[in-house]
């Protein structure tokens, strides 16, 4: 049992569970008497959430957290993000907090959150025709937002992360057979974008990787992915990537030389034409992709672009980012293990790979494990 401070100073003890509590008993300004409580695992880590209590008392949200509202709380919470997070990413938890959470859950105070409650908001979300994938995206903003208030003692628990999450069904990789793919490049050979769908066939990169590469990147027998181009608020931006994994060095093969070369050429035409403006931003950047004028590509100009021109080639209409699925799988096909394929990717985790292409990974493992069958055949 911790011993009692004095008045104002709090008390910290052990609960029955095992677990330090410390609570701290303040006068409003208006009389009334709150009492806050804190938890920790240990009474080291009771005693330093109180000392941070104690140190916001100057501030109305510390002094009576729990009774703030929660769309006060999280427009207090996305100010404190910038500059914390990619700004496509802080757009993001802006969209699902302004469409998601405070049109639902707003309105209640911060103590007034319950996992069960969150759990209703989520169904609701998916009755309303969310999906599930993009419910769950908004109970992560807002886990890791109340995150923030647990740490900071504004909240007793995290209501968001002891809610159960929703089933999100697996998403379906669609995908070119190694047929198709070769049909696609034959048939858009002479189109001005065929170096883009080459060298995204050819290393499986992102497409905002695609359009944020710069010649800089490009050496002689390798290329570095280590940005990506976005359009934020209606301006282009080249940003880090989004995790360590990603950045990358890929070495080139015949097929992305060829892209690479190409792209070379016809850029340096379009550089020597009244219609190239050097102070466009893809030309400053000296981005490896760009329009005619020397402008960044349109994600989804491009991808319009290339979807037109799947249908022209006779070859099932998928999505851009679909030639990384295709990448990938003609990858595991031709026998490259699953962790090669993983940095080839940038994924975070060789589980990400499996996790999306366990099929085939699995189909890999099959003529190994007849190979270690045929090893181990007793001697004659």
């Amino acid at each position: 049992m911790g011993k009692k401070r004095g008045h104002g100073e709090g008390t910290v003890y052990q609960r029955s569970d095992g677990r330090w509590c410390a609570q701290l008993a303040v006068v409003l300004p208006d009389g009334r008497l709150v009492r806050r409580t804190v938890y920790g695992k240990t009474q080291r880590e009771a005693r330093e959430k109180l000392d941070r209590l104690r140190s916001q008392l100057a501030s109305g949200l510390a002094l009576d957290g729990g009774r703030v509202r929660l769309a006060d709380y999280l427009a207090e919470w996305l100010a404190a993000q910038e500059g914390r997070l990619r700004p496509r990413t802080l757009h993001r938890y802006q969209e699902l907090v302004a469409y998601q959470v405070v049109p639902f859950l707003g309105s209640l105070r911060l103590d007034q959150l319950t996992p069960s409650g969150v759990e209703r908001w989520q169904r609701a979300l998916v009755e309303q025709g969310l999906s599930a994938k993009t419910a769950e995206h908004a109970r992560a903003v807002l886990r890791r937002a109340l995150a923030d208030a647990e740490r900071d003692g504004l909240v007793a628990r995290n209501a968001a992360r002891l809610a159960r999450p929703l089933a999100v069904p697996r998403p379906v990789v669609s995908c070119w057979t190694r047929e198709e793919a070769q049909r696609f490049l034959t048939a858009t050979l002479e189109h001005w974008l065929w170096p883009l769908f080459a060298l995204a066939l050819a290393t499986g990169m992102r497409q905002g990787e695609l359009l944020g590469l710069s010649w800089e990147d490009v050496g002689d027998d390798t290329l570095l992915v280590r940005r990506q181009l976005q359009r934020i608020d209606g301006r282009y931006q080249l940003v880090p990537l989004k995790t360590e994994r990603s950045l990358r060095e890929l070495p080139l093969s015949p097929l992305a030389r060829e892209a690479l070369a190409v792209q070379r050429a016809q850029q340096a035409e379009w550089r020597a034409t009244p219609l190239w403006d050097p102070t466009k931003p893809g030309a400053q950047w000296q981005l490896v992709f760009t329009s005619h004028a020397g402008s960044p590509l349109i994600g989804r100009d491009v991808a319009r672009s290339f979807q037109t021109l799947a249908a022209a080639a006779g070859v099932p209409v998928v999505r851009f980012h679909d030639l990384r699925h295709t990448a990938a799988t003609l990858l595991l096909e031709q026998g490259v293990d699953v962790a090669t394929v993983s940095r080839i990717l940038g994924h975070t985790t060789i589980a990400t790979t499996v996790d999306r292409y366990g099929h085939l990974t699995l189909r890999a493992t099959a003529p190994a494990l007849d190979r270690l069958a045929g090893a181990l055949r007793p001697l004659q």
